[in-house]
């Protein structure tokens, strides 16, 4: 047998899960600020049973020993929350178990199954198709168990957040609220960007989920071409990076797994929560003003908008990048203030708004009626030629231009070797990139006064190709005073989709206008620091390469350097659109 180091790296780190899962995960408690109201806990396995006779693995765990001393009235039932997740429900990748004594020492029932074909759980596993009926089921046995007082709530995140909402359009009365997190009813969205394949993490995830337990994507090698043999090449064949590839642009299979037609069937109070680096915060924050619009009268749909990334590296470490963060807290935490609410009747003071949201650089969690907050407005940045402070409030008056040459052999390389749900843990000082010809770096004049950055960004770019397709990803930095440069928020844009994602090739060396959505955030860049937009044709491998070719995943095909020209200033002026209360006020 071969062995790699890639393999070797895989079983090394499987070791080291195990063993950290073996030793703490009877122990530890997870971090919290709301104290228990039982001390011990029971779990129970069982095989629950779906329509079509297939079992899925389950277990319950169940409060005991009230912290008060008086007797538990199992009688009446607890309430329930309901986690269907395909990593393991006893696996140490998400620590279920732990979370499971969470919710049962503070009064409920917490349900955490395998989905179908994972893990413990019988059938095949084919990612989102049946989680709708199978959620329903699982509701409905968990409504009519005698530990169950016929009232539940539905919870997760990423993909058990898709579980979640899965439950919620289901539509059983047992129902009483959803809190998905991290996640969209429509997966295909979050897969691809603006036409580019979110490789690290989508991809990878792709690779890691076939079968019934996890793949070694480790072997993977994410350089490699045609992009749909990059699984049988690395020896780990997987159906749902095939699915992946070949339903692209969106068909009729994404279309069956895509539930946001039936978000308005949606009756029950809903918290969606995610972070401002997160892969799923564009899609949360889209969906919560499409269902607070919809019940609008209700007043019970809510968005929390953290600093957080997929991993929740911020609650885990405390730092964004070598940032570090204080005052966040426990996401636990506030999902329990929800739930406590909505399933147990309590009054709590969370949320105390439709919207919860986190400010970077001040460090405290503020409240809105709406997102963006209706205190903040727009105001441009202008990219200039000039050799000094090139990103600024006016727009030069006369037109000008700055090219650059993108070879797809030699892409920007800032994720390559990172874990891409957790960029804010495994983020890497940009400096060194503004040194690189194929980036073009704009800088403004340093701060004079804190800015705060709440709301939207977007970046409208004038620029040509030679080729007839090729990528543009904007980035806006913060640049401190030595010389650190941190990464804010970024975008991308596939030139071939760049029309309300049409399919169309450029005409080599004509100049297009392209919108690139750098999502949102909620920022505070101090004084002294500097703004910074880059601009460049790579981001490598969080999106795989465009190979500048009008072919899909570069099959038959060789990459091919592309010549770049952005247009500043004139009738073109390319620019960054920020978000918040105030305007820059820089140096002189």
């Amino acid at each position: 047998m071969n062995v790699s180091s890639q393999d070797l790296r895989w079983w090394r780190d499987r070791a080291k899960d195990e063993a950290m899962s073996a030793a703490l995960m009877r122990r530890i408690e997870m971090p919290s600020d709301i104290s228990p109201r039982f001390t011990t806990v029971r779990r129970t396995e069982v095989m629950v049973p779906m329509r079509d006779g297939v079992r899925l693995a389950t277990d319950v765990y169940l409060p005991r020993d009230p912290v008060d001393g008086s007797p538990l009235p199992l009688r009446a039932g607890l309430p329930a929350i309901i986690v269907r997740q395909p990593y393991g429900k006893r696996a140490a990748f998400l620590w279920m178990p732990v979370q499971g004594r969470y919710w049962a020492r503070r009064g409920y029932a917490c349900v955490v199954q395998d989905v179908r074909g994972r893990w413990g759980s019988e059938g095949d596993y084919d990612p989102f198709v049946t989680e709708v009926d199978d959620g329903y089921d699982t509701m409905d046995w968990v409504a009519r168990q005698p530990w169950c007082n016929g009232t539940v709530g539905a919870m997760g995140e990423s993909y058990f957040g898709y579980t979640t909402w899965a439950m919620a359009v289901a539509g059983h009365p047992a129902l009483r609220c959803a809190v998905p997190g991290d996640t969209t009813p429509d997966m295909y969205t979050s897969a691809f960007r603006n036409g580019a394949l979110c490789y690290n993490p989508f991809g990878v995830w792709a690779l890691w989920v076939s079968g019934k337990r996890f793949r070694n994507y480790y072997r993977a090698d994410s350089y490699h071409l045609p992009l749909e043999e990059l699984d049988e090449a690395a020896g780990i064949p997987s159906r749902p990076w095939k699915m992946l590839l070949s339903h692209f642009p969106k068909d009729e299979y994404w279309g069956r797994l895509d539930l946001t037609p039936r978000l308005g069937d949606v009756s029950v109070p809903v918290m969606q929560w995610s972070g401002w680096y997160d892969q799923f915060l564009s899609e949360t924050i889209k969906h919560w003003r499409d269902m607070s619009t919809r019940r609008a009268a209700q007043g019970d749909q809510f968005l929390v908008l953290g600093a957080t990334d997929h991993m929740l590296t911020l609650e885990l470490k405390g730092r964004i990048g070598r940032v570090p963060v204080a005052g966040h807290g426990h996401g636990n935490d506030r999902i329990c203030r929800f739930l406590d609410r909505h399933l147990r009747g309590a009054e709590t003071e969370f949320p105390s708004a439709p919207v919860t949201y986190f400010t970077l650089g001040r460090e405290e969690w503020r409240t809105a009626s709406e997102w963006p907050p209706p205190q903040v407005r727009a105001f441009p940045l202008f990219a200039a030629a000039s050799g000094g402070a090139s990103l600024l409030p006016a727009p030069p008056p006369a037109a000008a231009t700055r090219a650059y040459a993108y070879d797809p052999e030699h892409p920007l390389d800032a994720w390559v070797g990172t874990d891409g749900w957790a960029p804010a843990r495994d983020m890497r000082d940009r400096a060194p990139f503004a040194s690189r010809a194929d980036v073009l770096a704009f800088d403004s004049p340093p701060l004079a006064a804190d800015l705060e950055v709440t709301g939207p960004l977007a970046v409208t770019l004038f620029a040509a190709s030679s080729a007839e397709d090729t990528d543009f990803i904007a980035t806006l930095d913060d640049v401190f005073p030595d010389g650190y440069v941190h990464l804010v928020q970024q975008g991308i844009v596939r030139a071939r989709y760049r029309n309300a994602g049409r399919d169309e090739p450029l005409e080599p060396g004509s100049t297009v206008e392209y919108t690139i959505d750098l999502w949102s955030t909620s920022y505070v860049v101090r004084a002294g620091h500097k703004l910074r937009l880059e601009i460049s044709s790579s981001e490598f491998d969080r999106y795989d390469r465009n190979l500048n070719v009008y072919e899909p995943w570069g099959t038959g095909c060789h990459p091919r350097t592309a010549l770049q020209t952005v247009h500043l200033g004139g009738d073109t002026p390319t620019r960054i659109t920020l978000s918040g209360p105030s305007e820059p006020r820089f140096r002189s």
